[in-house]
Parts: C-alpha cells; sequence; structure tokens
C-alpha cells in the first residue's frame, strides 16, 4: 500500500465516519495481495545439521565401534553421553564395577534436595538400563 493509497483511504473513512456513526470497519479495505516476492523474503531459520544429519552422524560414530542404536532414536527425547556411550560396549569385571558405583552414587544422593536427587537419580537409573541391557 503507497502512501497515496493510505491518504485516499483515509479521506474515504473520514467522510464515511460523517456519513455512518456506527463506526463499523470493512476489513477488506485493509487487505492487500502478497506476491510471491513477499512469500520468499520470508526469513527462514538456517542450521548446519537437521535432526536426522545429527542422527545419521552419530549412528555412523557407533557403528565404527560396533555398536547399534534404534532407528528412531530423536534429538528431542535423548541426550547423549560420552559415559553412556562407554556404558553400551562395557562387559565382565568393568561392568560389574560400573553397576556397583551406581548404587553406590545412589546411596550418596539419598538424602540430597528432592529436586537434585530425582535429577541424579533419573540419570543413574538410564545409565544402569544401559549396562544391564548390553551382552557380556
Amino acid at each position: 500500500m503507497t502512501e497515496q493509497d493510505y491518504k485516499a483511504m483515509r479521506a474515504a473513512s473520514t467522510t464515511l465516519h460523517h456519513d455512518n456513526p456506527s463506526n463499523n470497519i470493512n476489513i477488506n479495505d485493509f487487505k492487500y495481495d502478497l506476491s510471491q516476492e513477499d512469500l520468499n523474503n520470508i526469513k527462514k531459520p538456517e542450521y548446519w545439521y537437521t535432526e536426522n544429519d545429527i542422527v545419521n552422524i552419530l549412528t555412523a560414530a557407533l557403528d565404527d565401534k560396533k555398536v547399534s542404536i534404534q532407528p528412531a532414536i530423536t534429538l528431542a527425547n535423548t541426550v547423549v553421553k560420552e559415559e553412556m556411550l562407554r556404558d553400551l560396549t562395557i562387559k565382565g569385571e568393568e561392568k560389574e564395577r560400573a553397576l556397583a558405583e551406581i548404587q553406590e552414587t545412589k546411596a550418596m544422593f539419598k538424602d540430597a534436595p528432592e529436586v537434585e536427587r530425582n535429577n541424579v537419580l533419573k540419570d543413574l537409573e538410564a545409565r544402569e538400563k544401559i549396562i544391564t541391557l548390553t551382552g557380556g
């Protein structure tokens, strides 16, 4: 809408206002067409990697270590930690030592503030589940 169009609209609306004191506004007076160029100029965020790219990178890195993960992994609901990735290949005495360490840590946090305790226990239970599910 150009400045002239705006002034013409204002002039028309003031004369209409005197003729029609109900102040009804016609929304069509304010509509204008969007060109394809306008639509193309809408700012779109640019990311270096998509979620699928990151999953593929992580999967490839794990494949090098002969580890498999579920293809439904998403960044939205999964926290990948170096320690947890290491836990995927743990075996034997090292596995037993890690499980004992988890139990000791749980005992240490039993008297911690509730929020901190719950966060730590959630992480420990996830780690314990990963270690328990791995073979060896």
